[in-house]
């Protein structure tokens, strides 16, 4: 006896009575039918689902068989399973037995075993690799006008500008400035030397700004030092913290983002 149920009724039922969990009553899925009522459909949201798995043929009854359409075929058609087409067995060729000729009793035949020499290997140095400089490269956005400086390294001839996002190639040269102008791409280097020197204080946010100020006064001949200028290795804070004592001027650009550097660093 069959005694799947219609998909018309189950749908009708989920539709109007959902929301109480009708339509698994109706199908006997009786702990999810509770919930059902306990929850309003989990929140209305398993209603919903349920409403499409039934219109798409995709739910079962309590004993997981398909539901009945108005033909009453399945709603989802079980496949049969195809037999595999047997192949025939082919014979193995019979290989003939090779027979060990006798030898002679009381003959031994040995084999001179020669020893494995150890294979000597040389323990290959890796070349040094040289250090990359890293410099600041201002340049000024071709595609966006953004003005921005990078701290990347030296022989780096691309760049990624931090608005628009296009790639900036730093090796093309465009059009020779003006009298006054800055050129669309130059580099800031911090001095290192013996020398009297300014020190130069500011908030990495504020490059865009600061560092053409830098590189003007290192045209004009000023030797400047900020904080690029710390080798990779080194303490930081005790680097500031030799150069501030060591500088003859100090210069510091105060920003909303300095004091909030400067803030966080203290705490």
């Amino acid at each position: 006896m069959d005694n799947r149920k219609p998909k018309q009724t189950t749908l009708l039922l989920c539709i109007f009575f959902g929301w109480f969990g009708a339509h698994r009553y109706y199908v006997e899925k009786w702990p999810t039918a509770i919930l059902y009522t306990v929850t309003l459909g989990l929140a209305f949201v398993g209603w919903i689902v349920d409403i499409f798995m039934i219109a798409s043929d995709q739910f079962t009854d309590g004993a997981g068989q398909p539901l009945l359409r108005a033909n009453g075929q399945p709603a989802v058609p079980v496949q049969p399973m195809r037999p595999m087409p047997q192949q025939p067995v082919r014979p193995m060729p019979q290989q003939p037995v090779r027979t060990m000729p006798q030898q002679p009793q009381g003959t031994r035949f040995t084999t001179p075993v020669t020893p494995v020499q150890p294979v000597r290997t040389t323990p290959v140095t890796p070349a040094p690799q040289p250090a990359q400089k890293m410099v600041t490269r201002f340049y000024t956005c071709p595609f966006c006008g953004k003005a921005q400086a990078q701290y990347i390294a030296e022989n780096k001839t691309f760049a990624f500008c931090g608005k628009c996002g296009q790639r900036i190639d730093l090796t093309l040269k465009g059009p020779e400035p003006k009298k006054g102008e800055r050129p669309m791409t130059f580099t800031v280097g911090a001095y290192n030397g013996t020398d009297s020197f300014i020190f130069i204080s500011y908030a990495h946010r504020n490059s865009d700004k600061v560092i053409p100020i830098i590189a003007k006064m290192q045209a004009d001949g000023y030797r400047v030092w900020f904080d690029e200028g710390i080798d990779p290795g080194t303490e930081w804070d005790a680097n500031i913290a030799n150069h501030v004592r060591s500088c003859d001027l100090m210069i510091a650009f105060i920003s909303r983002e300095y004091l909030i550097r400067k803030t966080a660093r203290m705490n």
